[in-house]
């Protein structure tokens, strides 16, 4: 696993830090997710699965956040450079 979570402690340790909001956050997303979702959460292999799905969503989401400031920020270099 990636940022030095190791096992499901270090998990553990990084939600108990998490506000009660962000908490909320991340719990409405996993409901929404699951409204209409084909996988049993009552399983463990169908909350693995959500939890992963929206992992990955919530990393791409910010990638995709990080290459718009990027491109922004490339995009006002060459305008001042002009």
């Amino acid at each position: 696993m990636a940022y030095g979570i190791q096992d499901p402690d270090d998990l553990a340790s990084i939600i108990t830090q998490m506000s009660y909001g962000g908490l909320c956050e991340v719990a409405d997303a996993l409901v929404q997710m699951n409204a209409n979702a084909e996988r049993d959460v009552k399983t463990i292999h169908g909350m693995a699965d959500t939890l992963f799905d929206w992992a990955q969503a919530t990393c791409e989401a910010r990638r995709e956040r990080e290459r718009e400031r990027e491109a922004k920020k490339l995009a006002a270099a060459a305008v001042k450079a002009a």
